[in-house]
């Protein structure tokens, strides 16, 4: 821990395995999510097409109907359970900023709920969109007659 201590910042080893600890947790989260996402779009390009179609609001002419529908469903059940929960950023970060009063070191508490804030305001904020979108493409989905699509909002 010199480099850590000629860097000014005087922590203990277990401050340090516990930040490897949770940095290697949440790329092992990011990198299952992301495998997850990918298989359930079957490849990238249907990925990419259904990322494009939610920018721009508009259904592709020609899509698998069972594939969008369940895509487009399950998309919306995840972003509404995603709108809901993000509560508990700010629940975590107000109480990161109390332990960060009271406890050392203070700079990870305030990093750590400074992030969190910033989870909290970007689904606050990016999820509303999401949503009228990909209920717009729900709609044009019912309009075309697509009997997977109807089954959704």
């Amino acid at each position: 821990m010199a480099l850590l201590g000629t860097l000014g910042l005087d922590v203990g080893i277990g401050t340090v395995v516990l930040g490897l600890a949770i940095g290697l947790g949440a790329g092992v989260a990011i990198t299952i999510s992301t495998v997850h996402r990918r298989r359930r779009y079957r490849d990238t390009a249907t990925m990419r097409a259904f990322f494009a179609a939610i920018d721009t609001g508009r259904l592709p002419e020609h899509l698998d109907q069972e594939q969008w529908g369940s895509m487009i469903g399950s998309e919306i059940t995840e972003r509404t359970r995603a709108q809901s929960s993000s509560w508990a950023f700010l629940i975590l970060a107000a109480g990161l900023v109390v332990n960060a009063a009271v406890n050392e070191p203070r700079w990870f508490y305030v990093a750590t709920a400074v992030f969190l804030l910033g989870q909290f305001a970007w689904i606050r904020v990016s999820t509303p969109r999401i949503l009228a979108s990909l209920i717009s493409l729900a709609a044009q989905g019912r309009a075309r007659g697509y009997p997977a699509i109807t089954q959704f909002r």
